[in-house]
């Protein structure tokens, strides 16, 4: 009789161990199937901000390539670029804006000139020389006067060679004529800061400016009459 109750508890113990088992597996089996799912938003949560990561970066390359296009144009086309006429799209953020054009900025190939009344202009240089940028800055600041004086004065020391008055009716100062002979007049009469800018006028009629801070009167003569009149005749 013991026998048979101690077989009947033994049968007993068992059921109770395998239905705690049973509870164990399933409380692991739903432990593991939670850490899966958790493991799985979190993978997707990752996916999802790289995926938004990378359409921001594609925007912002996308934006930069259009405005470094549109620079080069302008400066294809002998024109500076007013960074205040640059443009973009009302929903585009403010903090991307920021971000495009401090990479526009940051290129080798863009270069930046500011005005004195604080406008900021942009070209490329790989279609505009500095000279010539520099030039489109000075007819900017609308002084027709400073335009001229500093070019003859450049002119005067680098060359050095009188300036034909006529080249500032050409691109890139574009002056019309008839400013352009009342700004000659006034240099060539003002004694005070462009007291140094003098006229030549050659045997021909043509009319020549340079600067006697950097050559002398005889000189100055000399070159204006081979430009206009030696170089033709020794050919």
């Amino acid at each position: 009789m013991a026998r048979e109750e101690l077989e009947k508890q033994e049968a007993k113990d068992a059921e109770v161990n395998e239905s705690v088992a049973e509870s164990v597996d399933e409380s692991v089996e739903e432990e593991g199937t939670e850490a899966v799912a958790e493991s799985e938003l979190a993978t997707e949560a990752v996916d999802s901000e790289q995926e938004a990561e990378k359409a921001r970066e594609e925007a912002l390359e996308q934006k930069l390539a259009e405005l470094l296009n549109y620079i080069r144009h302008q400066s294809r086309e002998g024109e500076l670029v007013n960074i205040a006429d640059l443009k973009f799209a009302e929903n585009f953020p403010e903090e991307d804006r920021a971000e495009v054009m401090a990479r526009l900025e940051a290129s080798e190939e863009i270069k930046r000139l500011e005005a004195s009344d604080g406008r900021v202009f942009l070209y490329s240089s790989a279609f505009m020389v500095d000279r010539y940028a520099k030039t489109l800055l000075q007819r900017e600041e609308n002084d027709p006067r400073l335009l001229v004086a500093e070019t003859v004065r450049e002119e005067s020391q680098l060359y050095p060679r009188p300036t034909p008055v006529n080249v500032f009716t050409l691109p890139p100062y574009k002056l019309p004529k008839q400013i352009l002979d009342t700004v000659v007049a006034e240099l060539v009469a003002d004694e005070g800061d462009y007291a140094d800018i003098k006229e030549v006028i050659a045997s021909t009629g043509a009319r020549y400016l340079y600067s006697d801070r950097h050559l002398e009167k005889q000189y100055a003569e000399y070159l204006v009459e081979w430009q206009e009149v030696g170089q033709y005749e020794n050919q």
